[in-house]
């Protein structure tokens, strides 16, 4: 390697929506939008240039999305970084060949020789866009893998999602290099050469305070949850065990939207104890955090394979120094039962069960073991250091010229 260049020129290539606009669109991950906000953050003290962001807005596919056509959008992100949301035609089979020529035209004019081109995930826009600016343009082309779909688990069973499964098995070993959320994914995908694992990370992480929750002892115990409503989060498992549990003093407080938003409403109509709020801004979900006894992370991982991906919200639940229940995910790098209360047996009684053990053990106990969980990932898993260590790796694999 060419040590006295020290700048990695990057592009950076996913579905970034910014900051005002999450609201545009139910099909906006709010999870994997923090994350690439996060990213784009962290790179700011590391060795990376970060020429623009090209994004793919994400909208529900016409006629269950009202747009046929998405205009595109043109930005400066903090730090004098364009943002160009690519424009296309949101119609069934024309929006990924739209999203992916746009993408190819703006690297085809922007991206120079020995520029980094780094993917969010690789279906939409393609990753195999990478492989060909890399022949045409001499370009480094990266992924970070996020999630992979198993047909017939957590995606249909149809020739499209087969396509995209084996198109990452083909894909990912000829990339210059592999961010993935999971050794499963390096491991499984023959990566392992090329890639390392980042699980995610925080941008910003609260002061070391006592939560109110956890200090005054109140009389309530609350529980939230805020994410995706969706069979692989566990939220009928967290309603079943509700049902199971008598204790009037628990509560449980639901955020986020999915197939299963109408079930959660009716657990609502049904028990006092279950709150249900909707869509709520980020800030929002943080208040309600603060004023939490146990945050909920219940990823099913025994009756769905979704061994390549990793609840990146376990990240953030993790640093808010609240006690968080989850089940035996693991992305390599550390073990969640060292920091939380881990559910093995992901049925209604098992979780039933995680909750009681966190209320029996009161809040002292819950203090102590929230604030080993804050200090873990402030030491850890900040966006600041996170990029630090991609770009590292990036180094480790390319030549700046």
């Amino acid at each position: 390697m060419n040590n006295k260049f020290k700048t990695i020129r990057m592009h950076f290539v996913g579905s970034v929506v910014p900051a005002g606009d999450e609201s545009s669109s139910d099909a906006i991950s709010h999870a994997g939008n923090l994350c690439q906000l996060g990213l784009i953050r962290g790179f700011t003290d590391t060795v990376v240039e970060l020429i623009q962001v090209i994004s793919y807005f994400p909208n529900r596919i016409f006629p269950v999305g009202k747009r046929v056509y998405f205009s595109g959008k043109h930005r400066t992100l903090p730090g004098d970084i364009d943002f160009y949301a690519i424009p296309y035609l949101n119609l069934p089979g024309l929006r990924a060949i739209t999203v992916n020529a746009g993408v190819l035209l703006n690297l085809l004019v922007n991206a120079r020789r020995g520029d980094v081109v780094l993917f969010y995930n690789v279906t939409i826009p393609s990753g195999l866009l990478g492989l060909l600016l890399r022949l045409i343009r001499g370009v480094h082309c990266f992924a970070m893998v996020y999630d992979i779909h198993v047909p017939g688990q957590t995606v249909p069973d149809s020739w499209r999602w087969r396509f995209e499964y084996w198109k990452h098995k083909w894909l990912l070993p000829r990339l210059d290099g592999v961010i993935a959320i999971t050794s499963k994914i390096l491991f499984d995908f023959n990566a392992t050469n090329n890639g390392i694992v980042v699980e995610g990370g925080v941008a910003v992480l609260p002061s070391a305070i006592i939560f109110s929750s956890l200090a005054r002892s109140p009389s309530t115990f609350t529980m939230v949850y805020a994410g995706r409503l969706n069979e692989d989060n566990g939220i009928e498992l967290m309603l079943r065990a509700m049902a199971r549990l008598t204790n009037a003093e628990l509560r449980m407080v639901i955020v986020g939207s999915g197939l299963l938003s109408d079930t959660v409403k009716k657990a609502a109509e049904k028990d006092a104890r279950i709150t249900y709020l909707g869509v709520i801004s980020h800030s929002e979900v943080t208040a309600l955090y603060r004023g939490a006894q146990l945050l909920m992370c219940i990823r099913i991982t025994k009756q769905l394979n979704t061994g390549y991906f990793f609840p990146s919200k376990l990240i953030e639940c993790l640093a808010t120094g609240v006690p968080v229940l989850t089940t035996r995910v693991t992305g390599g790098s550390f073990d969640p039962a060292e920091y939380a209360y881990v559910v093995d047996d992901e049925t209604d009684q098992g979780v039933a069960a995680g909750i009681l053990e966190s209320m029996k053990n009161g809040a002292a106990y819950n203090f102590a073991k929230g604030e080993k969980a804050r200090l873990f990932i402030s030491e850890n898993m900040t966006w600041s250091k996170q990029c630090l260590k991609i770009s590292h790796f990036l180094l480790t694999k390319i030549e700046i010229e």
